[in-house]
């Protein structure tokens, strides 16, 4: 016999209500948990950029003299060395509470989006199933590999400005100490994107699946409306529904498919939908 959905006295309420749809809130992504997982990176960042301008203070360049270049090579690998360990040492304790946080966010996002769409209803969704689980492990790799990759790729640029400071080219009425400042602007903004495209890329995929999960099987794409450049795929997809199983391609050049949010930069969100017919058993 086929496992009821629902009470008889939901199924009731939802024979009223045949045939015709009905749509929970838009669901929203982690802005809090977002921005605790920025400050904590640039907690990281902050003391690198002091320490490596502290080291460099010392290290000025002067043209054919060995001493300062083999003296930078030396501040080089020791703070290279330092800052990759300190950087994977915290990766996985910043990923973890950084995940935890947004797996509470997509538990109240989502149970609000479903209270709305059943009138009231409590649509329970399983606490952690396999595909959340898988969902959640991926996210974890890959943000220890993103936290461990901030240090590597300011050295390795770092690196080529130092070289640079002792080449033929040099680097004009530039210091190193203000090209270190200058990558660690850029440093800081890779920390806030990596934050906020994280948070909104799990939030999305772990979402669709609590939403699965419910029995949901369909959404709504709302475009954000904001944004310089906004993608014109994504502007077209507004007010459309599509399958969570089966979602519409979000890049035009890479012909990736993929859900609201889950693409660079992209701010669109997910609004899901539903027929209470097929909640009824046969």
């Amino acid at each position: 016999m086929t496992k009821k959905l629902l009470t008889n006295k939901r199924a009731k309420w939802a024979s009223q209500r045949q045939g015709v749809a009905f749509e929970g809130a838009a669901t929203s992504y982690p802005a809090s948990a977002s921005a605790k997982y920025r400050a904590s990176l640039e907690a990281l960042i902050a003391p690198m950029l002091r320490d490596y301008e502290r080291e460099f203070a010392k290290v000025q360049p002067v043209t054919q003299d060995a001493a300062p270049i083999t003296a930078a090579n030396a501040a080089l690998k020791s703070l290279g060395d330092k800052w990759r360990k300190r950087f994977a040492q915290q990766a996985r304790t910043l990923t973890d509470r950084f995940i935890g946080r947004v797996d509470k966010h997509s538990k109240v996002t989502v149970s609000e989006s479903l209270k709305q769409l059943s009138g009231g209803l409590t649509l329970k969704t399983p606490a952690l199933s396999q595909p959340i689980y898988n969902a959640l492990q991926a996210a974890t790799v890959s943000n220890v590999a993103l936290i461990k990759s901030i240090p590597t790729e300011f050295h390795a640029k770092l690196e080529k400005v130092v070289l640079n400071a002792f080449t033929g080219g040099g680097l004009g009425n530039k210091t190193i100490l203000d090209e270190i400042r200058r990558l660690g602007t850029s440093t800081e903004s890779r920390a806030e994107f990596i934050a906020v495209d994280q948070g909104r890329k799990i939030t999305s995929t772990i979402n669709a699946e609590r939403m699965k999960a419910a029995g949901v099987k369909e959404f709504t794409w709302l475009h954000s409306g904001g944004g310089a450049e906004p993608r014109p795929l994504h502007v077209e997809y507004d007010g459309q529904t599509f399958s969570y199983d089966d979602p519409p391609i979000i890049d035009e050049r890479t012909g990736e498919r993929g859900l609201p949010g889950q693409l660079i930069s992209c701010r669109c969100r997910a609004v899901p939908k539903i027929d209470f017919s097929s909640y009824l058993d046969e």
